[in-house]
């Protein structure tokens, strides 16, 4: 086969991996994306978009049209463009609805809030209980929409396959997004704060994570502070016309993305820096019970200590997974892992961030909810072993924050039922359940008052649910403080700071109660007085609070702390006595005062304080920056002009001017027509601004139909050889459920050439199924055919496979599923001497039905897989249904397991084993970088196979900056050690080790075979590249080294 044509054909197969849905064939490891359920779908329109939702989400759809549409009345000026296409957004009732999507075929983890995807520009996002958190979601993915139509015109399909798409910097289109959804807020300020004091914020080009997001925020902020939001319509502008987002910045700023970078650095280091002198660390006035230094962390969070004030019960993933851990609360210690997370279905997601854990009164249970099954359940499980006690299935959207009575086995959660967050009142003995609010404002993390009669929680019922793009415009979006009496129901305000209140923990004797809040401009620990209605801030920290736990004996205060980036637990003894003037406030001038502008204000330092400035004229408080510069309120009737750059010939920046900036050229006209304006938007005093005739319309049935999603071809064309023409579709439905790849490679010196793959999937329900046909001519030069027929010697010869195949796929859960498929394939292999002559003509064809049970429940790191096991049991058998037809039994087992030692070291072992019988048996042809490390490529064959691999893996070179003509930047080299061994032979060979020199033919090799070596690994351009050095040997000598060069992720 000619290289050329190798090549088109392994770009081919690369292509159908990136966008065919995953399920669309049979995938040798990978988690499953289960459909537990189908949807009824329907839609609404409006002048700029189109909310698909089913039945149960009808008023959520209707609010999140209007917010839509007033969103894209904001972000037409603020961006300086209007919509030329009509924006679909796909709303689900749950994160766990949501994660079973199929617009996109990647898995979506509980981390993710919502995406939108660039091919139709299609915006998928859940409702998680919380409006405001919708509110943030939706803005924040309409500006990505906005960007995608602004930059690619609608055409992003068109553009990869004329090879000129070009991407925008995550920080950029991140930080913008939340920008426009959230302003400057106190989680960006918290996060940047803490991260420029400590030194560890990457540069903007390299950051990644959730701290690119608040790295963006807080420099498009500063871009708009200093040269206002003018500059960064004009930077929008250009980027389309010119290709490029780095010239496009530099031409419109003038500096270039790395000079923009170190500006923004000495901004926010002039404006945090000095609160180092008035901010404290949590270590300064708690005890650290957790560090993540030492053992690899970066989550340990919800801590909830034992009624009994002796154990202290989190949630981490200091082994890669989030697990439950209890410890003792004297001094973190005697820790012990009680439940395993994301390893099988009965805990396969455990949503750290929305969850809570709490204690049985007695201390010897626990509770909390996770995701099981596709729906979220509570499970009450032994503090001491971890067994399961009592799994309740409420069967609702999604379950939160469960609280035990102190007196009962009572539990209250919070429920999502249809688009609405309430409280639920559970009995953990029969798992019977009663709603005891029901409302559309969110309720979250209650709270059990010491006598057990009154439940405290925060909620954001300060203000009706109005829905507006810019954060708190009408009051909502804040939370306060509120009791519910248990008995009667009814709902009273505690308290409400002006900030965000939450997380409320009662003293055991009921008369104070600590919560968070961040009315100072950071989540700080608050306490409030009950008998004389005083508000004292505990702490002042530089990093922030994120959530408390208090016990009824012991009175000992437990916090998590986001500190040197992860979030850490400390331990406080709660003898509150120390107190500070200015750090106590009444209730009243609490719920009546503004929040304190910490800009120009003196420091607020809590009452656990270290040390106490001697006056109020000490230095001011940098913790807040200013304000963005306000724009002009955007008129709901309005409609403003495009701004599209549509010039001649792109732009080229000029030299770097060192920083000044002189003013760019302006801006072409839009040549494209933007949607109309049929509907305008009207304020009148209730929850929707859009009229009643688009509120009140019938809503449409969803109707599948293919379109494209994807187009590519090209051909060449010479006297000598005739047409050559390559091209390649993908069509779906919009909602991913149906899709068909083309794929054709067409010669037309001779049609026996073209190659060709035709693949249609089927995915919307549990079971997903495929089917297709190909034919495929290849051409060899090799000592194996592809259908496993060993010929002896390298031969020369010709492959033409042709047929159809079918699978079908079942996941059990999340981890496991079963594979079915049918395979007839015809093939006709020619045979040819030295000089081109045809010497042998063959004909085979397969009738191979399969079945195979795969798992996989590892975690991956950026080289491969660090946690977990993986494995792939097989069974491929062929009937002779013809008198050419090929009958064989094989059965192969592929078993993976990896070990996480923290600090980026793996221990990874690999089992793989084969057997192959019957009239036709196939051989097994391993040796080289995949299998057999030491020896040449594919030079063991036999029937039977089995290997094992042994390998230590650890990091090797860390955060090397390179330069040179191929740029680097940050540079990772990761190390391993390895021992190969195993056995490939036939029936009646004996088995012995013997040593292979690397020059040796590539000649049948039989036997054990035992090698060790060591490698290194690295990246290029998102290409894991892989070195090895291996030997093999007898164990009374060893060979010389056989070098291994692959790209590709570890085993």
């Amino acid at each position: 086969m000619s290289m050329s044509r190798r090549l088109a054909w392994f770009a081919l197969a690369l292509a159908v991996s990136l966008v065919v849905p995953g399920r669309a064939a049979a995938q040798y490891f990978g988690q499953n994306k289960v459909q537990y359920r189908r949807y009824d779908w329907r839609s609404l329109t409006s002048d700029h978009f189109e909310v698909y939702y089913y039945p149960g989400l009808d008023s959520l759809a209707r609010r999140t049209l209007d917010l839509a549409e007033k969103t894209n009345a904001m972000l037409s000026v603020r961006m300086g463009h209007s919509l030329r296409k009509r924006v679909p957004i796909i709303i689900y009732g749950s994160h766990n609805d949501f994660s079973q999507t199929n617009v996109t075929p990647e898995l979506i983890d509980a981390g993710t809030g919502g995406f939108t995807e660039v091919l139709r520009n299609r915006v998928v996002l859940p409702f998680t209980g919380s409006y405001e958190d919708f509110r943030h979601v939706v803005v924040h993915e309409l500006t990505h929409a906005f960007m995608f139509d602004m930059v690619y015109g609608g055409s992003a399909a068109s553009l990869i396959a004329s090879q000129s798409f070009f991407s925008v910097p995550l920080w950029f289109a991140e930080g913008l997004a939340e920008y426009m959804s959230l302003g400057i807020e106190s989680n960006e300020e918290m996060f940047v704060r803490d991260g420029v004091v400590d030194g560890y914020l990457p540069p903007l080009s390299y950051a990644g994570g959730y701290i690119v997001y608040k790295q963006g925020q807080s420099a498009i902020s500063y871009l708009v502070q200093r040269h206002g939001e003018d500059r960064l319509r004009d930077v929008f502008q250009r980027i389309r016309s010119m290709h490029s987002f780095d010239r496009a910045f530099q031409r419109s700023m003038g500096v270039s993305v790395d000079k923009f970078d170190e500006q923004w650095r000495t901004w926010v280091r002039k404006t945090y820096w000095p609160t180092v002198t008035t901010k404290e660390n949590p270590d300064q006035f708690a005890r650290r019970l957790t560090d993540h230094r030492r053992d690899g962390s970066s989550l340990n969070t919800s801590p909830s200590v034992s009624p009994q004030g002796d154990r202290i019960a989190y949630f981490s993933d200091r082994r890669q997974y989030t697990d439950v851990y209890v410890m003792s609360a004297l001094d973190g210690k005697s820790r012990r892992r009680v439940i395993r997370g994301e390893r099988s279905v009965k805990f396969e997601s455990i949503p750290s961030f929305r969850s809570a854990i709490t204690w049985s009164p007695d201390g010897s249970q626990i509770g909390l909810t996770a995701k099981s099954g596709g729906r979220d359940v509570l499970y009450l499980v032994s503090a001491k072993d971890g067994r399961v006690v009592k799994r309740i299935d409420l069967h609702l959207d999604a379950l939160f924050f469960p609280s035990w009575s102190p007196g009962s086995d009572t539990l209250v959660v919070v429920g999502v039922k249809d688009g609405r967050s309430d409280l639920w009142l559970v009995d953990g003995k029969t798992g019977a359940s009663a709603r005891l609010t029901d409302d559309t404002w969110d309720e979250k993390e209650p709270e059990w008052t010491p006598d057990g009669k009154t439940i405290t929680f925060a909620s954001d019922r300060l203000a009706p649910v109005v829905l507006q793009p810019r954060r708190s415009e009408d009051g909502f979006g804040r939370y306060g403080l509120y009791d519910l009496d248990v008995a009667t129901g009814r709902v009273t305000k505690l308290l409400d700071t002006h900030g965000d209140d939450h997380s409320p923990a009662w003293s055991p004797d009921g008369r104070r109660l600590a919560f968070i809040s961040d009315r100072s401009g950071t989540p700080n620990i608050c306490l409030y007085d009950v008998s004389d209605g005083t508000i004292t801030q505990l702490t002042d920290v530089l990093g922030g609070i994120n959530s408390l736990s208090w016990s009824r004996e012991n009175d000992r205060l437990v916090f998590s702390a986001y500190d040197k980036e992860p979030l850490s637990i400390d331990a406080v003894l709660a003898r509150l006595k120390r107190q500070a003037p200015q750090a106590v406030l009444t209730l009243d001038a609490a719920a009546h005062g503004p929040a304190p502008d910490t800009t120009r204000a003196p420091p607020n330092q809590g009452a656990l304080a270290a040390a106490w400035p001697e006056s109020l004229t000490a230095t001011a408080d940098t913790l807040r920056t200013a304000p963005a510069r306000q724009e002009p309120v955007v008129s709901a009737t309005g409609h403003a002009d495009s701004a599209r750059v549509a010039d001649e010939r792109p732009f080229e920046p000029p030299p770097w001017s060192g920083g000044r900036y002189h003013g760019p050229p302006p801006p072409g006209r839009d040549t494209l027509p933007p949607l109309a304006d049929r509907t305008p938007l009207v304020e009148r005093g209730g929850p929707f601004a859009l009229p009643d005739s688009v509120l009140s319309q019938e809503p449409s049935r969803y109707k599948w139909k293919l379109s494209p999603d994807f187009a590519a071809g090209g051909f060449y064309a010479a006297s000598s050889f005739g047409l050559i023409g390559s091209t390649q579709f993908l069509l779906s439905d919009f909602l991913g459920d149906r899709s068909l790849y083309i794929a054709t490679d067409v010669f037309s010196s001779s049609i026996s050439e073209t190659n060709g793959l035709v693949l249609y999937s089927y995915l919307p329900r549990r079971w997903d199924f495929s089917a297709g046909v190909f034919h495929f001519k290849n051409y060899y030069s090799s000592q194996v055919t592809t259908l496993g027929d060993a010929l002896g010697s390298p031969r020369l010869f010709s492959e033409r496979t042709f047929g159809g195949l079918f699978t079908a796929a079942y996941p059990f859960d999340k981890f496991r599923r079963m594979e079915l498929s049918f395979t007839q394939l015809f093939a006709e292999l020619k045979f040819y001497d030295e000089f081109g002559f045809l010497t042998e003509r063959r004909f085979q064809s397969v009738s191979s039905p399969s079945v195979a049970l795969v798992g996989d429940n590892a975690l991956y790191g950026y080289f491969g897989p660090v946690n977990g096991h993986r494995y792939n049991l097989s069974y491929t058998p062929s009937v002779a249904l013809t008198s050419n037809g090929l009958a064989y039994h094989t059965v192969t087992a592929d078993i993976r397991h990896y070990w996480d030692l923290t600090h980026g070291y793996t221990f990874a072992v690999r089992a793989l084993g084969g057997v192959s019988t019957g009239r036709d048996p196939r051989t097994f042809f391993v040796g080289g970088y995949s299998t057999l490390r030491g020896f040449n490529d594919f030079s063991l064959e036999g029937t039977r196979v089995a290997i094992g691999n042994v390998e230590f893996r650890f990091p090797f070179i860390q955060q090397l900056g390179l330069v040179g003509p191929v740029p680097l930047g940050v540079f990772n080299m990761r190390g391993a050690i390895f021992a190969d061994f195993g056995a490939v032979w036939d029936p009646g060979d004996p088995i012995k080790l013997s040593v292979m020199s690397r020059h040796a033919p590539d000649s049948a090799f039989r036997g054990g075979a035992f090698s060790y070596g060591t490698g290194i690994r690295t990246s290029v351009y998102f290409l894991i590249v892989k070195v090895d050095a291996a030997w093999n040997t007898d164990f009374h000598r060893s060979s010389p080294p056989h070098w291994h060069f692959s790209i590709g992720p570890e085993f």
